[in-house]
């Protein structure tokens, strides 16, 4: 009997923006909220909820849901210690309505399926039963063939998947069928190495900075020690950015490799 559970990395992944996040509305509260006119404090509670809105999709829920695991029995599939029999099984239904089809619509337009959006855009039903289909779970291919679906057969979940780009196949959000794993995995290998540099370049500008402040609060402010630890800031600038416009693309000038990946597009 196969249970296909969620890796560690999606875990740690989900952690790691979770935390970031906080660090962020952290930053606003400290930038915004500490003023006193209205127009900053209006300014910071529309961009504290947007950055809520994203973690709360891409980080609270994958979360919440990290423990799921779906056991592929011989007449059907056991999720949360309930059975569900294969005979029940009805097929895939989607989000429906008129938030769901914008939300179509920008996922044909531009490829992105945003954190506004409905999720899961799929269930399963199972008549009394709708069960969602997170494409986050490893294996999900093979849960929907263990039901007698092929996921290339059901037109919008087809559409779906091969419209959809961005870095949620390489961050945990989204996760690829079988047929795509090979390519996706060396994806991943790229994608890993590409944040590593950025995060290097953002060491190094922090580095940079907080030497200059030691420095000159030792009273050495002009001195080669302050200009070296400058050059390595820039430096370390310089790193960041190039990875990142490489990787994720500078709006306006050029457009990472990251923002139109689909693992589908080599099958």
């Amino acid at each position: 009997m196969e249970v296909l559970r969620y890796a560690s990395w999606q875990k740690w992944a989900a952690g790691g923006r979770l935390v970031l996040g906080l660090l962020a509305l952290a930053l606003l509260w400290w930038v915004f909220f500490d003023e006193r006119d209205g127009l900053s404090l209006l300014l910071g509670l529309l961009v504290a909820l947007v950055v809520a809105l994203y973690l709360l999709r891409t980080a609270v829920q994958p979360l919440l849901r990290s423990r799921l695991e779906v056991a592929l029995e011989p007449g059907g599939i056991r999720i949360g210690g309930k059975f569900y029999s294969r005979s029940d099984f009805r097929g895939l239904g989607m989000a429906s309505g008129w938030w769901a089809r914008r939300a179509q619509r920008a996922l044909r337009d531009a490829g992105t399926y945003g954190p506004w959006a409905p999720y899961p855009p799929f269930h399963l039903d199972f008549g009394r039963a709708r069960l969602p289909l997170f494409l986050d779970l490893p294996g999900w291919d093979r849960f929907l063939r263990h039901l007698g679906v092929d996921w290339r057969e059901v037109p919008e979940l087809r559409e779906f998947l091969t419209l959809a780009r961005g870095m949620g196949w390489l961050n945990g959000l989204m996760h690829p069928p079988e047929e795509a794993e090979q390519a996706w995995v060396q994806a991943r290998s790229r994608y890993r190495r590409a944040c590593a540099w950025i995060w290097i370049g953002c060491l190094g500008v922090l580095l940079g900075i907080l030497g200059v402040r030691v420095v000159e609060g030792s009273g050495g402010g002009d001195t080669p020690w302050a200009w070296a630890l400058v050059g390595v800031s820039l430096m370390g600038l310089l790193l960041c950015l190039g990875w990142f416009g490489i990787t994720f693309g500078l709006k306006g000038l050029v457009r990472g490799w990251v923002s139109e990946y689909n693992p589908l597009a080599s099958l």
